[in-house]
């Protein structure tokens, strides 16, 4: 039963993520499907070792949330370098 049910959730959600895809690879946004790709990989990894070495799960959660809140600053950290970038090509 629970096979099904993940299998109907990735179904569900490739088919709205799907047309996102589309549209990000049509505006030619190489960088934010980077940072997209890069940003699961990390936090898939990052769980697994978790997760491998058989921690208790209140450290799993502090670093899923630290992990997360990481992903986040890089992702700040890239709009605002690209921001400033295209600021200072205009002028």
């Amino acid at each position: 039963m629970y096979y099904l049910l993940i299998l109907v959730g990735i179904s569900i959600s490739y088919f709205i993520i799907h047309p996102f895809i589309t549209w990000f690879i049509t505006l030619q946004t190489n960088r934010l499907l980077s940072y997209i790709v890069s940003s699961l990989f990390v936090l898939t990894l990052f769980l697994i070792v978790l997760i491998s070495i058989g921690e208790t799960e209140q450290i799993i959660m502090l670093g899923l949330k630290i992990s997360l809140q990481c992903i986040a600053g890089f992702g700040l950290f890239l709009s605002l370098r690209h921001g400033i970038k295209s600021v200072f090509k205009r002028t």
